[in-house]
C-alpha cells in the first residue's frame, strides 16, 4: 500500500528475523523428544542439520536448505523409532514434523523473496525490521488500546505512521511543501 501511494518503486523481501524465529522454535522443542541412552549424541546432530539449513539459507542457500531440512526430518523420525522400544511415542515428533512442514511451505512460498542475508549484512544492508515493528508496535498500542487518555482512530494513527515514514525518508517536504531535507535530516536527528 505504501509503494501505491508514495509511488515507491519497493522490493518485497523476506524479513531475517521472522526466519530465524521459526528456527528457534524447531530448536526448542528438541528438548522434548524422547530421552534414549545416547540422548546428547542425537541432539547434537539434530542441532546440526538444523542449523545447517539455517546456514544454507542465511547464505542464500534454499535448495540446500531443503535438503538440510530434510535430513533434520528423518534423523528424528529415526531418534523417535529407536524410542519407541523404551519409551512411549509422545506429540514432541507430531509438533516438531509439524513446524518443519510450515518452515518448508513457507520457504516454498517465500523463495522469490528470499536473498542472501549473509551478503546483504556484510554490505550494511537492513535484513530485519524487527526493530521498527516493535517501536510501531509499543506507539500504536499505546493509542489504540485506551492505554492514555486521548485514543486515536484507526485513520488517524495510519495517517500519523505515513507523515513518520516520509519524514524519515527525507520526502516530507514533498508532500507539504515546507521542510527540505537538510531540516528534515535535523528533525530526525533530534
Amino acid at each position: 500500500m505504501v509503494g501505491r501511494w508514495f509511488t515507491a518503486n519497493e522490493e518485497h523481501v523476506s524479513d531475517w528475523y521472522h526466519i530465524a524465529r521459526r528456527f528457534e522454535t524447531i530448536g526448542k522443542s528438541l528438548v522434548y523428544l524422547p530421552h534414549l541412552k545416547n540422548f546428547a549424541y542425537w541432539l547434537g546432530r539434530h542441532w546440526g542439520e538444523l542449523n545447517r539449513a539455517k546456514w544454507k539459507i542465511w547464505h542464500g542457500n534454499v535448495y540446500g536448505a531443503y535438503v538440510a531440512l530434510t535430513s533434520f526430518y528423518s534423523g528424528v523420525d529415526i531418534h523417535t523409532w529407536l524410542a519407541e522400544k523404551e519409551v512411549r511415542r509422545t506429540t514432541s515428533l507430531e509438533e516438531i514434523r509439524t513446524r518443519v512442514n510450515e518452515l518448508c511451505s513457507y520457504l516454498s512460498a517465500n523463495e522469490s523473496r528470499l536473498l542472501n542475508y549473509g551478503k546483504q549484512h556484510r554490505v550494511g544492508n537492513s535484513i530485519s525490521t524487527a526493530r521498527i515493528e516493535s517501536t510501531v508496535n509499543q506507539l500504536v498500542d499505546g493509542r489504540m488500546e485506551k492505554k492514555q487518555h486521548m485514543r486515536w482512530t484507526q485513520r488517524g494513527a495510519q495517517m500519523l505512521l505515513h507523515a513518520r515514514c516520509a519524514l524519515f525518508n527525507g520526502e516530507l517536504g514533498r508532500y507539504t511543501g515546507r521542510w527540505s531535507k537538510t531540516s528534515t535530516a535535523e528533525a530526525v536527528a533530534a
